[in-house]
């Protein structure tokens, strides 16, 4: 299983998606029904609408960065958003784009998640 490492934390894929499905239940109690698996779409299987989205980047701000570095906002909800097949905002895209956060975290030395 590949470790990322956020300074002086480091976070398996594993741990990023239990961490992830935490979050999503922090943030929309009552919008996650069923079992969170990396297929589920946060809009269509969760309802998760723009103030959903925007509490779950703040957690994992919180959770993930412990602010070494800021997410660029529009930039992870491009990314996360994009596409019309059907698999745009999966829990597994969010995982990626945070694992893709953390590594270029920790590869920075100035702690504003972009490598020199």
């Amino acid at each position: 299983m590949k470790q990322m490492t956020a300074k002086e934390q480091t976070f398996t894929e594993e741990e990023i998606f239990v961490g992830l499905k935490e979050i999503l239940y922090e943030v929309a109690p009552f919008k996650i029904v069923g079992e969170v698996t990396p297929e589920k779409s946060l809009v269509k299987d969760f309802s998760f609408d723009s103030i959903d989205t925007m509490g779950m980047l703040l957690k994992v701000q919180e959770r993930f960065l412990k602010n070494s570095s800021i997410i660029d906002v529009d930039q992870f909800i491009n990314q996360a958003f994009k596409g019309s097949d059907g698999n745009s905002a999966t829990v597994n895209r969010i995982c990626a784009l945070v694992s893709h956060i953390i590594q270029d975290t920790s590869g920075d030395d100035n702690g504003n998640g972009k490598k020199n």
